[in-house]
């Protein structure tokens, strides 16, 4: 649940609200399934409660998927807003100054990001808004490339770093696209699992059916 939350906060989605529609699916599943027990057939009612698993299951993907996919779109963009930042640094702009220059050039997946960085700078010289900023990522490489950020200010020997961290870049960056290719081949091949598992579901109650009717006959 602590994930599910995390995915709604990231993706900007109301949690409550995204909880409320799946246990509406839910219901809405429970209450046919009641009827087809009341009504129809016990055993079928009872097999099409099944299909809430994969009601559930591909909720939680979806949404998960959606979250990966954001990260990963952020920690592309993020590349090429660092290396804009490193030719300022280079040229002895402070990183408060650099950022804000840096901002029209910002790739929209990450400028609400950096825009609430400068805005944390403003009101804190710490390295909490950096810390808050690299939150935003999940790759390691990122987060210390961020924390470098905040040492450059603070130590002029970091100048020499960051341009070593500026000669990797490239390589970084490719590693990040091979990685959040994978991660979306994965993500494919985890959806063609539904598919299967409904189908299955439907022969099963597609089987109960026929000899339920079967059996019935057989009586008359």
């Amino acid at each position: 649940m602590n994930n599910y939350r995390l995915y709604c906060d990231k993706l900007q989605i109301d949690f409550k609200k995204n909880i409320l529609a799946l246990i509406l699916k839910i219901a809405l599943v429970g209450i046919c399934s009641l009827l087809l027990i009341l009504f129809v057939n016990y055993q079928i009612g009872i097999f099409s409660l099944l299909i809430i698993i994969p009601i559930f299951l591909f909720h939680i993907f979806q949404l998960e998927k959606k979250y990966h996919h954001l990260i990963a779109s952020k920690e592309i963009a993020f590349f090429g807003f660092y290396r804009n930042l490193i030719n300022l640094l280079e040229n002895k702009v402070i990183i408060y100054n650099a950022l804000k220059e840096t901002i029209d050039f910002v790739d929209e997946t990450i400028k609400n990001d950096v825009l609430k960085l400068i805005e944390n700078i403003e009101n804190d010289s710490s390295i909490q808004p950096f810390i808050e900023f690299s939150n935003q990522f999940e790759n390691i490489q990122i987060k210390q490339m961020i924390l470098i950020l905040y040492q450059s200010q603070e130590n002029s020997k970091n100048a020499q770093l960051l341009e070593n961290m500026g000669n990797t870049l490239f390589q970084i960056q490719d590693e990040a696209i091979n990685e959040y290719v994978e991660k979306e081949v994965k993500s494919l091949e985890k959806f063609y699992l539904f598919p299967l598992i409904l189908s299955a579901l439907a022969i099963v109650l597609f089987s109960v059916f026929i000899f339920q009717s079967i059996g019935v006959n057989g009586l008359v």
